[in-house]
């Protein structure tokens, strides 16, 4: 279970320590108290179950964000999502949701694509370094399959928070369902 302190809880939430502490003085907010073993006095840590559900999707975006995860949106980009220029699935889930390889797979991406717009911002013929980028990426990571159709792609998921876009889930759906015949062999 992760625990946030009161100063932590008080910066996500935006408010002061102090009016942390009353709310758990008055039994607003649940907390456990602990003893530091180093200062010798009892604190308290907030467990993150006991906020609300606003809070703790601001809470997991913040550390989604942090690990680099999710695109940092500016000003000039919509808040609404219309249409995807690129064919997308377009399933949003939460990153929690996926399994441990399909997150290391969205990693891989996000840091593909981060790099490719951090190099890709300083250059005068993008299309020409898109191309370049593309080879230098296949050189490096053979098993990973990239075009330039594919980073566009992946790039508009990335943007619109889908992540289930990012994982190649193809393959698999017929596992062990399929079987020759002996009367088959020509």
């Amino acid at each position: 279970m992760e625990y946030l302190t009161l100063k932590e809880l008080a910066e996500l939430k935006g408010c002061s320590v102090s009016y942390i502490s009353r709310l758990i003085k008055i039994n607003k907010l649940s907390a456990e108290s602990t003893l530091n073993p180093e200062t010798n006095k009892i604190h308290s840590l907030i467990p993150i179950s006991a906020l609300s559900e606003d809070l703790q999707a601001k809470y997991y975006r913040q550390k989604r964000t942090e690990s680099g995860v999710l695109p940092e949106k500016t000003d000039s980009e919509p808040e609404e999502k219309t249409t995807f220029k690129y064919r997308l699935k377009g399933i949003q889930k939460a990153f929690e949701e996926f399994s441990e390889a399909e997150r290391t797979e969205i990693k891989r991406w996000t840091d593909i694509l981060i790099e490719w717009q951090s190099e890709r911002s300083e250059r005068k013929d993008k299309t020409e370094f898109d191309k370049l980028f593309v080879a230098h990426q296949k050189y490096l990571n053979p098993d990973l399959e990239i075009s330039t159709d594919i980073l566009y792609r992946k790039y508009s998921a990335y943007k619109n928070e889908c992540y289930a876009d990012l994982v190649d889930s193809r393959g698999g759906w017929s596992r062990g369902k399929s079987k020759l015949d002996d009367d088959s062999i020509i």
